[in-house]
């Protein structure tokens, strides 16, 4: 969420290659709402799903008419039982003042977080490439604590510099967050999946196999990503050879799943199921 032209398409574009209207004129290209689901292993165990809100001052829109659409959303993603993980807020760090429509931008997406109790905020600073560096920064100190503290309370920051990299460095908090919640529910999968074999011996030997390269495969996700970020941070590294290893237990996995389910009669949960999907 943000102004419009503050850089939200830009940013899922950067990060999944989708555009989902980028525009370069004041007027909105995001006048309802869109959504990019987006797999990527060597980030999340589970898909990453982008919500392309429309800018608070839209073009044709009026404030109203566009939290309108957003509440709409909101109301239909919960009916889903559709959980948001967090909110990006994006605010240009090349606007040299905060008035006018970037501050009631950012006093309506606060009414908004507050009325659905969102916790984990992070405000998204971009255009770092329009100004000097140590002119952003005392903007962005200046920012927190005239505004964001004062208004959002909540909240911590991130910078994307039209990199891939940068846009991942921004989604780490939520992405953790996930991972651990998505790792939780495949335990409890995998204790029902037991409960269904029961004292079969040959199921529970082969649910030992499926246990184990469940377990092998989430400790090489958790390499996979430290290599990546040391990759992009630093270069180099021995990403492809992590990356190998994880296909090669993927494939065990899927066989070991396969051979469970011919010999006894299981149901495997859907994030188990994902994991081989």
């Amino acid at each position: 969420m943000g102004p419009t032209g503050s850089g939200k398409s830009t940013f899922i574009f950067t990060a999944t290659g989708v555009d989902t209207g980028i525009g370069h004129s004041l007027e909105s290209c995001t006048k309802d709402v869109k959504m990019v689901k987006f797999s990527f292993p060597e980030v999340s165990n589970c898909d990453v799903v982008f919500v392309d809100m429309p800018g608070f001052d839209a073009t044709g829109s009026s404030g109203k008419e566009v939290l309108k659409i957003i509440e709409n959303w909101l109301y239909q993603a919960s009916k889903k039982n559709i959980v948001v993980s967090g909110l990006l807020y994006f605010h240009r760090i090349s606007d040299n003042r905060m008035a006018g429509t970037p501050l009631q931008s950012l006093h309506s997406f606060n009414d908004l977080r507050k009325k659905h109790g969102f916790q984990h905020v992070i405000i998204t600073t971009t255009m770092w490439d329009e100004v000097d560096e140590d002119l952003g920064t005392n903007r962005e100190s200046e920012l927190k604590s005239k505004y964001w503290q004062p208004i959002l309370e909540r909240f911590t920051t991130g910078r994307f510099l039209h990199t891939r990299q940068s846009a991942f460095m921004v989604l780490e908090g939520f992405i953790d967050t996930a991972n651990r919640d998505f790792s939780r529910l495949i335990q409890d999968e995998l204790s029902a999946l037991r409960q269904q074999i029961g004292d079969n011996t040959v199921g529970m030997d082969l649910f030992s196999k499926v246990e184990s390269r469940v377990n092998e495969q989430d400790e090489v996700l958790k390499r996979l990503r430290i290599e990546m970020k040391t990759t992009m941070l630093l270069g180099g590294g021995t990403l492809e050879s992590v990356l190998a290893q994880y296909r090669t237990i993927r494939a065990e996995l899927a066989l070991a799943m396969e051979d469970l389910q011919k010999t006894v009669d299981v149901r495997l949960g859907k994030r188990l199921s994902s994991l081989v999907g």
